[in-house]
C-alpha cells in the first residue's frame, strides 16, 4: 500500500496548509465522471473490468508465447509501451531461465537504436506484439513493418499470423482493421482508457504475463489499491499527495522531482512524468515533472536540486524490491513482391559492426555510401537526404544479401529521412519557442 510522508514538506508550507477541501471535491468530480476529461475515466473501475473479462485470453496468449518463443517484440510508443517497460523492468529485473526476452520497439526513429535491437534479437524465435490505439502513429507503424517481415521471412507469410497479437481499439482503427483481414488474435484498449493509463489492459499485462509476471496478483492488488483509496478522508494517501502537490504549486512551486534509488525503477519513473505531463500539461499551466536517479543523480543533479533556483520539490520513492496525415498511406505492411530473408537481422547487425568508426570524414565518402546505399534499395530515393554516419557498409555484404535485405534498408532510409524532417522541425520550433522566450 502507498503512504505519503509529507514531514520533509511541511516547512514550506503557508499556514494554511493542503486544502483538503479542494481535494475532496476533485474526488467527488473523478468518482461521478464529471468535468473535464470525465470521457476517459475508466481507469478507475479497469482492475476489476480486467480480472472479469479479458485476463483469462491474456494468460493464454502469454502461455503460448513463453512455450515456443525466446522473445517478445512489443512494438509500441508513449503509453503503449512506458507503463510496461516500467512494470517489466521493477518486477522482472533479473529475467528467470526460461523467460523470453522483452523487447521494446517503435519508440524512437533513431537507426543506432533499430540496429542495436535487431543485434539482440539476432535469430530468436519471437513473437510480435503492437499496441496502438488509433493504428496511425509513424513510429511503431514503421516498427511493425519491420518486424513482421522478419517474422514473414522466418516463418512463411501464413503461419507468420499465429505470431502477431495486436492490441488496438475494440472496433475501429487502421491496425483493428488489419488484424481482422489478416486474422491476428486482437486484445481491446477500452474506449474510456487513455493510452498513459493503460498498463492495467492487454497493453501492459500481456508484456507481463510474458515476462514471467503472476499478473493475476497484479490485477488483485490493484483492486485492493483502488478500493483503499476510495476513502473520502485526509488519510487518503491520494488526498495527501494530490493536496501537498497542488498547494506547493500554488506556492509557486512549478517543477516535481521524483527521486528513487532503485535503478530498475528508472521507466517507472519515465512513465509517472508521462502521467502527469500529458494530463496536466493544458492550457498554460501544470507541474513540470522530472526524475533523477540515485545514487548516481547525487553527483551530478544533486548540488543543483539542493543549493540551486527554489522552484521544485522532490517526492522519494521507495521501494522493496506526432501523427501521420494520411492513414492509407501507412507502412504497415511490406510491400507487395518485397521480402526479407530470414537471417537479414543478423546481416544488417553484422554489416552494422563491421561500420567503420567515422565514414563521414570527407565529402568522396559521403557520395560512396549514398551511391552504395542508392544501388541496394529502391532508384529514385534521394540519398542525399540520408546521413552517410549511419549508413551500414553495403559492400562488406555479398551481393545477395544486399537483394535480400532490401525492404528492410528501403525502411531505414525513410525512417533516417523522417528522422532529419523531424529533427529540422523541432529547431525551427525550438527556434520559435526561444523567441518567445518560453522553455520546452
Amino acid at each position: 500500500m502507498i503512504k505519503v510522508d509529507l514531514s520533509g514538506a511541511a516547512g514550506f508550507f503557508d499556514p494554511a496548509g493542503p486544502d483538503y477541501a479542494a481535494a475532496a471535491q476533485a474526488h467527488r468530480t473523478l468518482l461521478e465522471h464529471t468535468g473535464a476529461g470525465k470521457d476517459f475515466t475508466g481507469w478507475l473501475d479497469l482492475p476489476g473490468h480486467m480480472q472479469n473479462g479479458e485476463l483469462k485470453q491474456i494468460l493464454t496468449a502469454a502461455s503460448r508465447i513463453r512455450g515456443r518463443a525466446q522473445a517478445l517484440v512489443v512494438v509500441g510508443i508513449g503509453g503503449s509501451y512506458l507503463g510496461a517497460k516500467g512494470a517489466v523492468e521493477l518486477l522482472r529485473p533479473h529475467p528467470q531461465p526460461g523467460d523470453p526476452k522483452i523487447l521494446f520497439a517503435g519508440n524512437s526513429l533513431s537507426p543506432d537504436a533499430l540496429m542495436h535491437l535487431l543485434e539482440e534479437l539476432g535469430d530468436l524465435d519471437f513473437d510480435l506484439n503492437v499496441v496502438s490505439k488509433s493504428g496511425t502513429t509513424l513510429e511503431p507503424a514503421l516498427a511493425f513493418r519491420m518486424f513482421r517481415g522478419l517474422l514473414e521471412a522466418k516463418y512463411g507469410p501464413e503461419k507468420a499470423k499465429k505470431h502477431i497479437f495486436a492490441t488496438t481499439d475494440a472496433h475501429r482503427g487502421v491496425l483493428k482493421h488489419m488484424a481482422d483481414e489478416e486474422g491476428w488474435e486482437t486484445f481491446v484498449i477500452p474506449d474510456d482508457v487513455g493510452g498513459r493509463y493503460s498498463v492495467l489492459s492487454a497493453v501492459g499485462l500481456l508484456p507481463m504475463a510474458a515476462a514471467g509476471i503472476d499478473v493475476q496478483t497484479v490485477i488483485g492488488e490493484a483492486i485492493e489499491a483502488f478500493a483503499a483509496m476510495s476513502a473520502q478522508s485526509p488519510e487518503n494517501p491520494a488526498w495527501q499527495y494530490a493536496a501537498a502537490r497542488q498547494h506547493l504549486y500554488q506556492l509557486g512551486k512549478t517543477t516535481e522531482i521524483l527521486a528513487c534509488y532503485e535503478p530498475s525503477f528508472r521507466f517507472m519513473a519515465e512513465w509517472w512524468k508521462q502521467l502527469y505531463g500529458e494530463s496536466e500539461g493544458k492550457n498554460g499551466i501544470g507541474i513540470f515533472p522530472a526524475s533523477v536517479e540515485y545514487n548516481a543523480d547525487l553527483h551530478s543533479m544533486g548540488q543543483y536540486i539542493q543549493d540551486g533556483r527554489a522552484r521544485s520539490w522532490r517526492p522519494l520513492s521507495r521501494s522493496s524490491s506526432r501523427k501521420m496525415s494520411s492513414p492509407s498511406r501507412l507502412p504497415w505492411a511490406t510491400p507487395t513482391g518485397s521480402t526479407i530473408s530470414p537471417g537479414a537481422g543478423s546481416a544488417i547487425s553484422a554489416a552494422w559492426r563491421r561500420r567503420p568508426s567515422r565514414p563521414h570524414t570527407s565529402q568522396a565518402a559521403c557520395r560512396t555510401w549514398r551511391c552504395a546505399c542508392r544501388s541496394a534499395t529502391r532508384p529514385g530515393l534521394p540519398g542525399s537526404c540520408v546521413s552517410s554516419s549511419w549508413l551500414v557498409p553495403f559492400r562488406a555484404i555479398c551481393p545477395a544479401s544486399i537483394r535480400s535485405i532490401s525492404p528492410a534498408l528501403r525502411l531505414i532510409r525513410r525512417i533516417c529521412s523522417l528522422c532529419l524532417a523531424n529533427r529540422r522541425q523541432t529547431e525551427k520550433s525550438y527556434r520559435c519557442s526561444r523567441r518567445e522566450n518560453v522553455l520546452i
